[in-house]
């Protein structure tokens, strides 16, 4: 049933054989997929300006315009773009590989390796974020109000726990707890949530807590904390150590600038911390607990070292820092305006990043400390997973329903040059 009227300038004789970003309504059809001309599903062609055509569907009669050139160019990398029924929040991608999982505001979006949403799950939490168990049993979406919801990725069944308001959440790779970090006023503490949903533990932790990050082992907690008054004047605050074995606090950390995010690196040793108002990061070594102030060249928001340890990448506000960790020497790498999340392959060889304002996603070599290609996509790319096999990525789009699914070399690590 159309939701809005069919144009009446409308030539029904006039057709355009494009899929509806909207819709797609022949997503199940075999000459639609192999990009064959279908007389089932095709959209109106309204009007045409060289390469650039206006159309309208049939089916949900949206209306929408594309550069047809650039679409060809963009479609040797995009093998798929997958209609939601709300904007994505968040993403992850099974253990196995076998399932991806689109988080939107209400639900959970189950989609198998064929690109098929095999089931949409609801949920009764307004999502933030969301988490796979390392044995991938288990996804938690975590509300904006600190509720979580429990969804078994087996039986397709969800549990929602209610909690405390949590800044930051962190799921463990043995005993599967939830760490969260609450602040009540005064009150600053980490919980940890077991399988079941019930609280285990509750430990207090100094000032504000705003991030938390796990040794490779999960052994220790890192909790990054913030004194609020002094962090409007001289920014000072302390990462609490807490012992996951035992649910102790065994060590704090005074810092002189206050720590936003929190990584650590591969082999546990390091710890990285983001100084947001000093566009700097702090290289703490956790054996010793010495620390190296790093400067940027602009104010960093995230922050994640390579899977083989040697570099360390940092999602600044308008741009991307590449550190050599053998030496710490920071060098910024132009990746487009607003890049906003980074994943890396597990050869630490290529990094992919989406920039939200230029409407891409970017490959960087980390050797040459170079934009090897850039994929555009159109809209406004923000979450973004690699495939477990790392043959595909994924990239939500944040004002658009919608997922893409970009197909990545597996010999060659060059990706054509679109837009």
């Amino acid at each position: 049933m159309n939701h809005l009227p069919i144009d009446p300038g409308a030539d029904r004789s006039r057709r355009a054989w494009l899929r509806c970003p909207h819709c797609d309504h022949g997503r199940d059809c075999p000459q639609c997929q192999n990009n064959q001309n279908c007389q089932t599903h095709w959209q109106y062609l309204l009007k045409n300006a060289g390469t650039r055509v206006s159309l309208q569907c049939p089916a949900c009669a949206r209306r929408w315009s594309v550069d047809t050139a650039q679409m060809r160019r963009r479609e040797r990398d995009v093998v798929r773009t997958i209609p939601l029924d709300s904007c994505v929040r968040d993403l992850a991608v099974s253990p196995d590989g076998a399932r991806v999982y689109a988080i939107t505001a209400k639900s959970v979006n189950v989609i198998d390796r064929a690109h098929r949403i095999v089931a949409t799950i609801p949920v009764d939490v307004d999502a933030k974020s969301t988490m796979v168990s390392h044995h991938g049993s288990l996804v938690y979406v975590t509300g904006y109000d600190g509720s979580i919801a429990i969804f078994d990725a087996v039986d397709h069944t969800v549990r929602t726990v209610e909690r405390d308001a949590s800044t930051a959440q962190v799921v463990s790779p043995e005993d599967g707890y939830v760490y969260s970090a609450h602040n009540q006023g005064r009150n600053c503490w980490v919980s940890a949530m077991g399988v079941d949903g019930t609280t285990a533990a509750v430990v207090p932790v100094d000032s504000y807590a705003s991030a938390l990050a796990l040794s490779p082992d999960g052994g220790r907690l890192y909790v990054a904390s913030s004194k609020p008054q002094s962090h409007q004047l001289r920014g000072h605050g302390s990462i609490s150590i807490i012992d996951t074995a035992t649910f102790t606090l065994i060590e704090v950390i005074a810092m002189q600038s206050a720590p936003d995010d929190v990584s650590v690196s591969p082999d546990g040793s390091t710890l990285y911390a983001t100084h947001y108002h000093k566009n700097a990061i702090s290289a703490i070594a956790l054996e010793s607990l010495c620390r190296r102030m790093i400067r940027l060249d602009d104010a960093p928001i995230d922050v994640v070292a390579s899977p083989d340890g040697a570099h360390v990448y940092v999602t600044n506000l308008h741009s991307v820092a590449l550190i050599d960790t053998a030496t710490y020497g920071a060098e910024s790498v132009p990746t487009g305006k607003l890049p906003r999340h980074v994943d890396i392959s597990s050869d630490g060889k290529r990094a992919y990043v989406t920039d939200f304002r230029l409407n891409c996603v970017s490959v960087l070599d980390p050797l040459d400390k170079t934009v090897i290609a850039t994929v555009d996509l159109g809209r406004n790319p923000e979450a973004l997973a690699l495939s477990a096999d790392e043959e595909l990525l994924y990239v939500a789009d944040r004002l658009t329903p919608t997922l893409a699914v970009i197909s990545l070399p597996t010999s060659k690590p060059r990706l054509g040059r679109t837009g």
